[in-house]
């Protein structure tokens, strides 16, 4: 249905969109992150990996960020072993709004306050 004619510039359009959302998250990122943060596309859909800093834990970021009611998913989810724990992965492609850059810039500036207190990793 969708590669029928008339679909593919809406396609074009919604594409530019999410590219664009992915460049403005990637700078919002730079902004309000640990200096050391590291981006990164794996490549298919409208999600970020991001590398914190080796001293964070993605796991109590995840909890202090579901206090506030923003969703992250840490990075041991996404493995078997005790590998990614200061990674998180960030989606950026479903329903978009100034709370959701809002949202982005408060996960930075918490991973800062759990980098600046030194909170231990957990194992």
């Amino acid at each position: 249905v969708l590669s029928q004619p008339g679909y593919e510039p809406a396609l074009r359009r919604l594409r530019e969109r999410l590219e664009q959302r992915l460049d403005r998250s990637r700078r919002l990122i730079a902004a309000s992150f640990p200096r050391e943060t590291r981006i990164t596309d794996p490549g298919a859909g409208y999600v970020l990996w991001v590398e914190l800093p080796e001293a964070l834990d993605a796991q109590a970021l995840f909890r202090a960020c579901l206090a506030e009611r923003i969703c992250i998913a840490p990075g041991r989810m996404f493995t078997a072993t005790q590998r990614y724990g200061h990674c998180i992965r960030l989606g950026v492609g479903g329903a978009w709004s100034d709370a959701h850059e809002q949202a982005l810039g408060r996960i930075g500036r918490l991973a800062g306050e759990q980098l600046r207190l030194g909170l231990p990793r957990a194992a």
